[in-house]
C-alpha cells in the first residue's frame, strides 16, 4: 500500500501529494506564495516533511498510529494541513499481496510497507 497525503488550506480542494519530497515542495511553496522568506517557508516545509515520515514510520510499528494531520498557520491568518490518506489496519480482513519471498503476505489489510 503506497501511502499519500493531502494538503488543504482552509477548507480549499485537497491536492494529493505522492512523495515525501512533494510534501515540503508544497507545505514551502505555499508559504512563499504569500511572501515568507525562503529560509523560513523550506523550514516549515522540512517540519511537515519530518511529521509525515515519523506519522509513516510509527505506523509501521504500530498499527493504531492515528493518521497526519499537521497544521500550520499562515501569515495571512489562513491555515494549511497535511493530512495522510492511510486507513487503520483491519484485523478481520487479510493483505492480498505477496512479500519479497513470494509468498502470501501475513499483515492485515491496509498495513503499510513489507510486501
Amino acid at each position: 500500500m503506497s501511502v499519500s497525503w493531502s494538503l488543504i488550506v482552509n477548507y480549499g480542494e485537497p491536492l494529493t501529494l505522492h512523495s515525501l519530497m512533494e510534501v515540503r515542495s508544497c507545505v514551502a511553496a505555499a508559504h512563499m506564495g504569500l511572501g515568507v522568506d525562503t529560509d523560513i517557508a523550506v523550514g516549515l516545509g522540512t517540519d511537515a516533511l519530518i511529521a509525515a515520515k515519523d506519522q509513516q514510520e510509527a505506523r509501521k510499528f504500530y498499527v493504531n498510529t492515528p493518521p497526519l494531520s499537521h497544521r500550520q498557520q499562515m501569515n495571512d491568518g489562513s491555515w494549511l494541513e497535511v493530512r495522510s490518506s492511510d486507513r487503520p489496519e483491519e484485523p478481520g480482513m487479510y493483505c492480498t499481496n505477496r512479500n519479497g519471498d513470494g509468498g502470501r503476505c501475513a499483515r492485515h489489510l491496509h498495513h503499510l510497507g513489507e510486501c
